[in-house]
């Protein structure tokens, strides 16, 4: 979309998906709201190695996940990178873009599973939880503070340092 979508629009269009696509062609990418709603809606992400890309869809390794998948173990990632190819490394690796989407479309249990993943994670970073998580971290660092401001200060005198200060007047 080239607008700015309402909160109903982007419950439906979420919802209607079953896998979030996002072929960003900038790897110095910082952040993305694309992937932080899709990861939030539940949905396995296929998106190329940026760096927000890289911490929030970690490992994001598709041959760790096939391995996964084949040997019965739960997969661990909450989507799928690609790298970027290129003389400046600007374009997805089209070969890479196309197994992942198919490893996600005929897979349905590891499309499941990974969307699970990304939701669990999707609830983690949801604003109540990190708000949450931050006043349990901050509130003790508050309260030490506090009480460090309202502790007496007790200074002792170097007895060498005051006979050196004595030396000087003299």
């Amino acid at each position: 979309f080239e607008k700015f979508s309402d909160e109903t629009l982007l419950k439906e269009l979420y919802a209607s998906a079953d896998i979030a696509l996002l072929p960003y062609r900038n790897i110095e990418q910082i952040s993305s709201g694309n992937l932080a709603e899709a990861v939030g809606f539940g949905k396995p992400v296929l998106a190329t190695e940026f760096a927000h890309a890289r911490e929030l869809l970690y490992p994001g390794n598709l041959k760790i996940a096939k391995k996964q998948l084949k040997s019965g173990h739960e997969l661990e990632t909450r989507g799928i990178l690609v790298k970027l190819k290129g003389k400046y490394k600007n374009l997805p690796d089209v070969d890479n873009l196309t197994e992942g989407l198919e490893f996600l479309v005929f897979n349905e249990n590891a499309r499941v599973q990974i969307g699970k993943n990304a939701r669990q994670r999707g609830y983690e970073m949801s604003w109540p939880n990190v708000s949450r998580e931050l006043v349990q971290y901050i509130g003790p660092i508050l309260e030490a503070k506090f009480v460090i401001k309202s502790a007496p200060v007790i200074v002792k005198k170097d007895k060498e340092a005051e006979g050196k200060s004595e030396d000087k007047k003299e």
